[in-house]
């Protein structure tokens, strides 16, 4: 078995050398809006995919992190963040894909609303959104922004609405690529 860790925009770079390889198992580790292009990119191959929070820091090029806390006590923006979540769960569902994990299915409701929002005010709370959110994404901010490019090309491909998104996505501008 083998484990792809790897940025999103680093996959491509690899596959040849993936294909060639004797080994039938691959677990693809991280984030990927292209799963099924991936599998299928190699037909010879028993592809998975996983997700594990990863981490890392920088200095010089990028912001190394951004401060959650500030966040912790802004219910009107986090609900903001929900509402780009419910958006884009709604994108999924109208596509025709199952919504996983099967706790979420009930998206639209107050129950994982209130979820969502202990759950983001436990991450900008504690070490670990920083680990988790902050630094992943503060440095990866070309992951970021092709995750984000490929999102609303499935939005659009797929007719949905995502306002809430759009919106968000104007403030984190200046870090998008």
């Amino acid at each position: 078995m083998i484990f792809i860790v790897l940025r999103y925009t680093q996959l491509d770079a690899i596959l040849d050398t993936l294909r060639t390889n004797p080994t039938k198992n691959i677990v693809f580790v991280g984030n990927d809006m292209r799963a099924s292009a991936l599998s299928a990119s190699l037909p010879e191959k028993n592809v998975m995919f996983a997700f594990a929070s990863s981490a890392g820091y920088r200095e010089r090029e990028y912001v190394a992190s951004v401060d959650l806390k500030k966040l912790k006590g802004n219910t009107a923006y986090l609900s903001r963040l929900i509402d780009a979540n419910i958006e884009s769960y709604r994108a999924i569902k109208n596509a025709g894909h199952e919504i996983l994990p099967k706790d979420n299915v009930e998206f639209e409701g107050a129950a994982y609303h209130k979820t969502c929002l202990r759950f983001f005010k436990l991450m900008s709370a504690t070490s670990l959104g920083k680990i988790c959110a902050s630094d992943h994404a503060m440095n990866a901010v070309d992951e970021m922004s092709a995750l984000n490019r490929d999102l609303k090309a499935f939005f659009d491909e797929h007719g949905a609405k995502y306002s809430v998104w759009q919106e968000l996505e104007q403030e984190v501008a200046k870090y998008l690529k």
